[in-house]
Protein backbone atom coordinates (compact mmCIF):
# COMPACT_ATOMS: atom_id res chain seq x y z
CA UNK A 1 0.00 0.00 0.00
CA UNK A 2 2.27 2.80 -0.94
CA UNK A 3 -0.24 5.04 -1.19
CA UNK A 4 -1.23 5.73 2.64
CA UNK A 5 1.52 8.01 4.48
CA UNK A 6 4.15 7.22 7.09
CA UNK A 7 3.16 8.44 10.80
CA UNK A 8 5.70 11.26 10.80
CA UNK A 9 3.98 12.66 7.43
CA UNK A 10 0.38 12.25 9.40
CA UNK A 11 2.14 14.07 12.87
CA UNK A 12 3.54 16.97 10.36
CA UNK A 13 -0.17 17.57 8.82
CA UNK A 14 -1.32 17.72 12.08
CA UNK A 15 0.63 20.19 13.24
CA UNK A 16 0.28 22.13 9.97
CA UNK A 17 -3.66 22.05 10.46
CA UNK A 18 -5.34 25.57 12.48
CA UNK A 19 -8.61 23.71 14.05
CA UNK A 20 -10.91 26.32 15.07
CA UNK A 21 -10.54 26.12 19.12
CA UNK A 22 -14.79 27.41 19.46
CA UNK A 23 -17.22 24.54 19.41
CA UNK A 24 -19.64 24.30 16.73
CA UNK A 25 -22.80 24.01 18.02
CA UNK A 26 -26.24 24.92 16.65
CA UNK A 27 -24.67 25.90 12.93
CA UNK A 28 -22.20 29.00 14.44
CA UNK A 29 -19.18 28.96 16.79
CA UNK A 30 -19.82 29.56 20.28
CA UNK A 31 -17.23 30.13 23.40
CA UNK A 32 -16.02 26.64 24.67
Amino acid sequence: MPDLLTHEEYQAIGKSLDFPTNAFINGQFQAS
